[in-house]
């Protein structure tokens, strides 16, 4: 991996400039195309989708205790809760920011095979104190967590550490995110395919929309610059070019077969477009171990 850093530009031309302490690999676009591995392209986020994300998180906490959303925070609560209660605390009987980090890596390691760029704990947080202004569009994801966190802190109108709750709110604005990003890219791929998202499509059709979608999700394929033929070149280039496309792919496909009944509309195609993304990084880890022996 190489040092990676950012700059932010404030409106008054001031320039503040933080590094990761730890090495990555920032590829985005055709970039992804000279990885190993394809998922480790999709390293950036929209910091209005985060914002959005973060105040329908407290919203749904703070002022609609009966709703879904709120019911599925207090399940997270829930399955944080003995991890919780094993960590070390500060002073106010609270997580740190360290030892909150390696909670939620701990949590979406054991749930889902992820590691979540940002809550490594060999690294990739960032030295100083985060802040992002609001003229800041685009952030890479190996800061989104500690934006995420140092928000949740302003809120809560404290540093004094999270508390199981607010621990709790940080694990779902991430998987709110997760879920977020499923239905963004998946409607570009509708809108790219000129398909109507209310109708049944094909067999063939659901095939060719998980492709899509994992071209644009794996190596950000640009959907507003690139016509259904040109991703269908780029996906024949993968094909006979790239291990990691194909394996993906295959992995992918092999999931859909076994899903019964099948996906047909946008609303089950996006259930299991978030069921690939969960499992993914569980295959990876599996079939890298049987490599190795």
């Amino acid at each position: 991996g190489a040092e990676m850093a950012f700059v932010e530009v404030t409106p008054a031309d001031e320039i503040s400039i933080r590094t990761l302490d730890a090495a990555a690999r920032p590829m985005v676009g055709v970039q992804g195309l000279f990885a190993s591995d394809p998922m480790v392209s999709h390293d950036w986020a929209s910091m209005e989708v985060l914002r959005r994300a973060l105040g329908a998180e407290i919203a749904a906490s703070e002022q609609f205790p009966a709703s879904p959303a709120a019911a599925r925070q207090r399940q997270m609560e829930d399955r944080l809760r003995p991890l919780f209660a094993a960590l070390p605390k500060n002073a106010h009987g609270r997580l740190d920011n360290t030892t909150a980090r390696y909670a939620l890596h701990r949590h979406f390691a054991r749930a889902y095979g992820w590691s979540v760029k940002g809550l490594e704990p060999a690294g990739a947080a960032w030295v100083k104190v985060m802040g992002v202004s609001a003229a800041v569009h685009q952030i890479t994801k190996y800061i989104l967590p500690a934006v995420i966190h140092q928000r949740i802190l302003e809120h809560a109108g404290h540093d004094r550490g999270l508390d199981l709750r607010w621990l709790a709110m940080w694990a779902a604005t991430i998987e709110h995110l997760t879920h977020g990003e499923v239905l963004e890219y998946l409607a570009a791929v509708y809108q790219n395919l000129e398909l109507p998202a209310g109708a049944a499509r094909s067999t063939a059709e659901v095939e060719e929309i998980v492709t899509f979608f994992l071209a644009e999700y794996a190596f950000g394929t640009d959907f507003e610059v690139s016509s259904a033929a040109d991703v269908r070149r780029t996906v024949r280039h993968l094909d006979g070019h790239h291990q990691g496309w194909r394996e993906l792919r295959d992995f992918a496909l092999d999931l859909l077969e076994g899903v019964q009944p099948p996906p047909r509309d946008f609303g089950s195609i996006a259930a299991f477009l978030e069921d690939v993304m969960q499992r993914y990084a569980s295959w990876q880890e599996r079939d890298s171990r049987r490599a190795r022996s």
